[in-house]
This record gives C-alpha cells, sequence and structure tokens, in this order.
C-alpha cells in the first residue's frame, strides 16, 4: 500500500516529504492539489482524515 501524498510538486514542503519518502524507498502517490481553484478549501479535501 502506497503512501498518499497530498500536494504540489513545486512546493518545497512536498517536495520535502517526497525526498524523505525515496530515499527511505518507501512506495508513495503524490496526489496533486489544485491550489489555483481553491480545491484545498473545498469540503472534500478538509474532511480528509491524517
Amino acid at each position: 500500500m502506497a503512501i498518499k501524498v497530498h500536494g504540489i510538486a513545486v512546493s518545497p514542503y512536498t517536495a520535502r516529504v517526497l525526498l524523505c519518502l525515496h530515499e527511505k524507498s518507501l512506495d508513495y502517490e503524490l496526489l496533486p492539489v489544485d491550489l489555483a481553484s481553491g480545491a484545498h478549501k473545498q469540503h472534500s479535501y478538509l474532511s480528509l482524515e491524517y
């Protein structure tokens, strides 16, 4: 089961997480979030459990 990372690849915070996952050879899936359209403020995104 791959770790799901929500973010954008150009973000330094997301890049740091992806780098660590890659260094540890862990499977991950980047799920892009469209910040320009406000997807990060939608109920479906805000209701995700971490």
